[in-house]
């Protein structure tokens, strides 16, 4: 199926001072018309929002969802089983600079129709960089009450207007339920009156937030779409209730699909939505898989063995800020001996690995990288990774001082969730049997899931 016409339509009147809703309205021609599509005709639009920078799974467990490679697989699967298809991301694609260029080159290869983008520095560059790759992007206007739009032909004598406007920033409901029916009568002044235009609204809203502008808008929006929403299931498959809002899914993990038939009798179309999720036993796609691991390549860190760092920056622990495994080993090398044996002793080693020295995975195998914000891999503290400070603080007063107070234990399974949680490990985590495994010292029983 080849790529689909971009046409700019340019910016609508402004519409008051209220703040507009994002619309996506698919058009019917008139019956009558050149354009008309047939009767019992079917579109789909695929929708995406809130990637937030997931290139790909960690891959620490089984089971997780996601990754830009499975991605491509399923949205060829979609493709494949309907008669036109529009691909629409509605923004929050990237998080750092170094995620432009590979999420433009997958974008452009997934055969994108439309990418939204806010004003920002990061995603000016993100624009520029789909931009090079012929991707269509739409941003959101400067102007509280500007609107922009543009209008995308799907086969089957479809098109797809999309109108593009401020997120919503604390106006009511009444307001955007006005402004999103005057900024449908400004888009739609010069087209057939008699013709149906099923729409489909992207508020940026969350799931709540439109359903109460649903209940103001009624009948003339067919279905809202915005932010993403909580996490449902960890496989995505319990179904979007029936009515006019369809939660979508962040991270990338799950697409939400919206079928919008039209009956052979004419009737008003049929819209469903359902998700689709990126589920692990997706074979990766080869095109974008090789993007993504250009991408890693580019990023890769030599993590070298324990002790490279100078011995200064290893032993000056109150100049960095935490001391690291090896000084507590100097009073508790029972309890250093059973960390070493441990997962969380070899976090760095299994990003090695893998490749995957980059930050969206050092923020749990990094106690370095948590803690400053930036990995080194010339300058590596000894015992990096799950460490001491993790669980404990940062340790420098009681490292120096031995006062038993100035440390911290914690017996929960909050703290541990904090990576393992349903995205990092969705086949589920057992907290009781994990405590376990790292149980040390004067540790107490686990409280919250244990024994």
């Amino acid at each position: 199926m080849g790529r689909r016409a971009l046409a700019r339509l340019g910016p609508a009147p402004a519409l008051g001072g209220a703040l507009v809703p994002l619309a996506v309205c698919v058009w019917l021609a008139a019956s009558s018309g050149a354009n008309a599509p047939p009767l019992g005709a079917s579109l789909r639009v695929v929708y995406t929002t809130d990637t937030q920078g997931r290139l790909d799974v960690c891959g620490c467990s089984a089971g997780q969802h996601g990754g830009l490679p499975r991605r491509a697989t399923l949205l060829r699967h979609l493709r494949s089983e309907a008669q036109a298809v529009i691909v629409i991301d509605g923004g929050s694609t990237v998080t750092h600079a170094s995620h432009v260029d590979p999420f433009a080159r997958a974008y452009r290869s997934m055969a994108y129709d439309l990418v939204l983008h806010a004003a920002t520095a990061l995603e000016g560059a993100f624009v520029e960089a789909l931009t090079r790759e012929g991707v269509g992007t739409l941003p959101r206007p400067l102007e509280p009450d500007g609107v922009a739009y543009q209008a995308l032909e799907a086969d089957e004598g479809l098109e797809l207007l999309v109108l593009v406007t401020p997120e919503p920033a604390g106006a009511d409901a009444d307001a955007l339920a006005q402004s999103l029916r005057r900024a449908i009568r400004a888009a739609t002044a010069d087209r057939d009156p008699t013709a149906r235009c099923p729409i489909v609204a992207i508020t940026g809203e969350s799931p709540e937030g439109n359903a109460r502008l649903a209940e103001r808008v009624g009948d003339e929006v067919d279905l809202f779409l915005g932010a993403s929403s909580p996490v449902l299931t960890p496989d995505y498959r319990e179904p979007i209730a029936p009515g006019p809002v369809a939660p979508a899914v962040a991270g990338g993990r799950a697409l939400t699909v919206i079928d919008i038939g039209f009956p052979a009798d004419g009737g008003r179309p049929e819209v469903a939505a359902r998700y689709e999720p990126v589920a692990p036993d997706l074979l990766p796609d080869l095109e974008v898989g090789a993007i993504i691991e250009d991408y890693y390549a580019s990023q890769r860190l030599s993590a070298g063995p324990e002790g490279d760092a100078p011995e200064e920056y290893a032993l000056d622990y109150a100049m960095r800020g935490w001391a690291d495994a090896m000084a507590c080993a100097e009073c508790h090398l029972e309890e250093y001996d059973l960390w070493r044996g441990t997962a969380h002793a070899h976090a760095i080693d299994t990003l090695a690995g893998r490749d995957r020295l980059v930050d969206e995975c050092l923020t749990c195998h990094s106690e370095g990288f948590r803690r400053s914000g930036s990995f080194n891999p010339e300058v590596i503290v000894p015992g990096d990774g799950v460490t001491c400070a993790t669980c404990h603080g940062d340790g420098v007063v009681h490292s120096m001082t031995g006062r038993v107070d100035a440390i911290e234990r914690h017996s929960s399974a909050d703290l541990c969730m904090g990576c393992h949680d349903e995205e990092r490990q969705p086949l589920g985590f057992d907290f009781a049997a994990s405590w376990r495994l790292i149980s040390h010292g004067s540790d107490d029983a686990p409280a919250g899931g244990g024994e």
